[in-house]
């Protein structure tokens, strides 16, 4: 007999089946993780979670996949169009504040799940040469759409003509995380935030004197 499909659309029962992957990977980690438990969360047999993805592999592989998407979708609610963004810095205090906001949310960009998710898909990453070829290319894919921002900035002369746009993108991708951890283990969060905002004005420095 074959198994009966989600009662849902393919696209809708993927993206539930995905949600359920997070919080397991989330909180078990790669490694422990079973597809039994990801079927159980999602409310469906282990066959039919077998219908959309086989193993854990391809799962770990579409939430990559979805890295780049997300990451897009909150840097145009957050911070809207290239052409609209007049100081670089204040941007990034707003992007820095409204990821604050879902610290402590169930799940979402910035919130607690995401960050232990994120740690936990680097650790396994780094012990399956699989995974990190797919954790590399999504990563490489984030810092294509943050490095294309900043050049636009940067022709615009909103910044100086000597920064390297993906330079500054790589430095800010690795300097968030470590911010975030601060929060984690205690530090207030006012005190991460100034720290945060101090850090990319230093990196960008003084902006273009207009004429």
């Amino acid at each position: 007999m074959v198994p009966r499909v989600v009662p849902e659309y393919k696209e809708q029962a993927t993206k539930k089946i995905l949600e359920a992957a997070r919080s397991v990977f989330a909180e078990k980690g790669y490694h422990d993780a079973r597809m039994e438990d990801i079927a159980e969360l999602v409310g469906v047999s282990k066959r039919t979670l077998y219908l959309y993805f086989t193993n854990k592999e391809e799962l770990f592989a579409a939430i990559c996949a979805e890295a780049p998407r997300t990451m897009q979708v909150v840097m145009d609610s957050t911070l809207g169009k290239p052409q609209d963004i007049q100081d670089f810095p204040s941007m990034m205090e707003g992007l820095f504040d409204k990821l604050l906001e879902n610290q402590f949310a169930g799940s979402g960009p910035g919130s607690i799940n995401e960050i232990r998710l994120n740690y936990e898909m680097i650790l396994a990453a780094s012990r399956n040469p699989s995974l990190k070829k797919i954790i590399r290319e999504s990563s490489e894919k984030e810092m294509e759409i943050l490095t294309a921002f900043i050049q636009n900035l940067r022709e615009r002369g909103l910044l100086r003509s000597s920064l390297k746009p993906s330079v500054l993108a790589r430095a800010i991708f690795a300097i968030y995380p470590g911010l975030i951890g601060d929060i984690i283990v205690g530090v207030d969060k006012s005190e991460v935030r100034k720290t945060w905002v101090d850090t990319i004005r230093t990196l960008v420095g003084e902006p273009p004197i207009k004429k």
